[in-house]
């Protein structure tokens, strides 16, 4: 679709759609060998930050231990992650 006449018009004349070309020019550009950031084990990060602000407001650990807490699970789970992808 890029080649039509009419996309490449709508592309260069109006504001929708100068931004979406560049975002199609990210995606032609982009190295399949290397696709750009990796956001790590995200899932484990926030499941370790949602189970210590609990524990911190809903049970009686206090902040220093909450943060201690999410730094040892978040910790293990980048050391994981790097074991398991690199």
């Amino acid at each position: 679709a890029t080649g039509e006449e009419s996309l490449k018009d709508w592309q260069a004349n109006t504001r929708p759609g100068r931004w979406l070309t560049v975002a199609v020019e990210e995606i032609e550009n982009t190295n399949p060998d290397f696709p750009g950031p990796l956001i790590g084990p995200y899932t484990e990060v926030r499941d370790a930050i949602r189970l210590s602000l609990d524990a911190m407001l809903l049970g009686s650990t206090s902040p220093e231990e909450a943060v201690a807490q999410a730094d040892r699970a978040i910790t293990a789970a980048l050391e994981r992650y790097a074991d398991e992808n690199f």
